[in-house]
């Protein structure tokens, strides 16, 4: 979702780079980055360096971000999602890195020579679940999780691929 998210608004990059996760090599991700023409690179097995930089930014998050909301009221999920976005575009992407002796909205910024733009409904397609069916003979549906859905009634004992969000309504 959140790397769906950012395509939308920041567009396709040239290279992705991420975990050796499981989920990173799933066959989704991969067609979705062939279709945006995106590079897409795994880190390497017990590699820390390549992780260092999300570990310094999730501490980061820890110690500015998270000790705030910890000493406020309770918050809803929308409103922490709308309070993190806030902190993002205020405070973190205008700080000033100690390293780059930039803030991370100038280097980002000064790197972007265009943008790639990300049609979502086209690469949303790449992400959904296929399951084959056979269709009821006698109620023309087929039943996926529960759910039952009327398919054409010409259709009746044939096989079919269904395909569904499974995060979904």
């Amino acid at each position: 979702d959140s790397l769906l998210r950012a395509w939308t608004h920041h567009g396709a990059s040239r290279e992705l780079y991420v975990d050796n996760a499981k989920v990173y090599h799933a066959n989704a991700l991969k067609t979705a980055c062939l279709a945006l023409n995106i590079k897409l690179l795994h880190r390497k097995p017990r590699d820390p360096p390549g992780g260092g930089l999300v570990e310094r930014f999730i501490e980061t998050v820890q110690s500015q971000f998270e000790s705030e909301v910890r000493a406020g009221d309770m918050l809803t999920l929308d409103k922490l999602n709308q309070a993190f976005s806030a902190w993002l575009e205020v405070s973190y992407h205008e700080r000033i890195h100690s390293e780059t002796k930039q803030s991370p909205r100038l280097r980002y910024e000064a790197g972007k020579s265009f943008t790639r733009h990300v049609d979502l409904q086209r690469v949303l397609r790449f992400f959904l679940k296929s399951q084959r069916r056979t269709v009821n003979d006698t109620f023309s549906d087929v039943q996926i999780q529960g759910f039952y859905f009327r398919v054409d009634e010409n259709l009746r004992r044939d096989r079919v691929e269904v395909r569904y969000d499974p995060f979904g309504d």
